[in-house]
C-alpha cells in the first residue's frame, strides 16, 4: 500500500513522524507537509502565488503552501508516478470537532484527498479536551496511541469503510492505548467558544488585537464526537461533501421551488 501523509502542522510535527514510523511497519509512505504550521489555515489552496518544496529525507518533502497544496503536489507532481491508495491528513496537535472542522488544515488535507478520489483520513489526538479524563498540569501527548490505532485500522480493512464520497474525521482521546474505552461513530456536535476580543497595545501605544483562544464548552450533543472523546472513546465521523441523499434532496427541491 502507498500512504500520503499531510498534516497543517508542519513538516517537522511530533505527531507526523510518529505516524510515519509506525505506517513505515505495513506500508510505503510519502510525506507532503507545510514547511511551517498552518494551523486553522481551513481549504486554503495557493493560486496567486508560487510554491516552494524543499526535500527533507527520502520521501520526504516540505511545501511553502497549506494542507490542500501539499496533497496536490504530492499527488498531481511529486508523486504522481506511484498510485497513492490512501491520503492521512495528521496526527494533529489538537482535537479536530464539531465545527472546528470548517477552520482546520488538518481535516482540509484530507478533504483535498476525497476531491482527488483518493480514500481518505484526518486524525487528530484531542490535547486540547485532556480536562475530561487526566490532570490539566501534565504536558504528554499519546501519539503512540493514534498511530498504533490507525496502523490497526489499515491492516483490519479499515480502508474499505471509507465512502467514496466521504474521508473519515477520526478523533482519539489522549490516552495510553490501554485506556481506551473504545470506538464510537459519530456526528459533529457543538463547542461554545467564548471568542472574545482582547485589546491591546504595542511599544508605541498602537492598539493590537487577539481572537481569544480560550477553551470552549462541549454540548452534551448525544452521539457526538465531543461527547465520544469525554467517555474516553475514539470518535468516528463521515464528512461529505454532499449531504443529501436522493430522496431528501428532491424533498428540499419541491419545498424550495415555491419560493419560485
Amino acid at each position: 500500500m502507498n500512504i500520503l501523509i499531510t498534516n497543517d502542522d508542519g513538516v517537522h510535527a511530533e505527531g507526523l513522524l510518529n505516524l510515519k514510523s509506525e505506517l513505515d511497519k505495513i506500508a510505503n509512505v510519502f510525506v507532503v507537509a507545510p514547511l511551517v504550521e498552518r494551523s486553522a489555515s481551513g481549504h486554503t489552496i495557493t493560486l496567486h502565488d508560487y510554491l516552494r518544496v524543499k526535500k527533507i529525507d527520502k520521501n520526504i518533502f516540505g511545501c511553502s503552501g497549506y494542507p490542500a497544496d501539499c496533497v496536490v503536489m504530492g499527488v498531481k507532481h511529486l508523486f504522481q508516478d506511484v498510485v497513492i491508495d490512501l491520503v492521512i491528513s495528521g496526527i494533529n496537535r489538537g482535537a479536530n470537532m464539531a465545527q472546528d472542522i470548517y477552520y482546520s488544515g488538518t481535516v482540509a488535507g484530507a478533504r483535498e484527498g476525497m476531491i482527488l478520489k483518493i480514500p481518505s483520513i484526518a486524525i487528530s489526538l484531542a490535547v486540547k479536551y485532556n480536562e475530561f479524563f487526566q490532570d490539566e498540569t501534565t504536558s504528554e501527548t499519546f501519539y503512540s496511541t493514534a498511530s498504533i490505532f490507525i496502523k490497526k485500522f489499515i491492516e483490519n480493512g479499515g480502508i474499505l469503510e471509507i465512502k467514496k464520497d466521504a474521508l473519515l474525521n477520526i478523533n482519539v482521546p489522549n490516552l495510553p492505548y490501554q485506556e481506551l474505552q473504545g470506538i464510537k461513530y459519530t456526528i459533529p456536535g457543538f463547542i461554545d467558544y467564548p471568542k472574545d476580543i482582547e485589546k491591546r497595545e504595542d511599544t508605541r501605544g498602537r492598539a493590537y488585537y487577539w481572537i481569544g483562544g480560550k477553551k470552549g464548552k462541549v454540548e452534551g450533543i448525544p452521539e457526538s464526537d465531543g461527547m465520544a472523546i469525554k467517555q474516553k472513546h475514539i470518535s468516528v465521523s463521515d464528512l461529505k461533501l454532499s449531504y443529501f441523499l436522493p430522496d431528501e434532496f428532491a424533498c428540499r427541491s419541491k419545498i424550495f421551488s415555491k419560493f419560485l
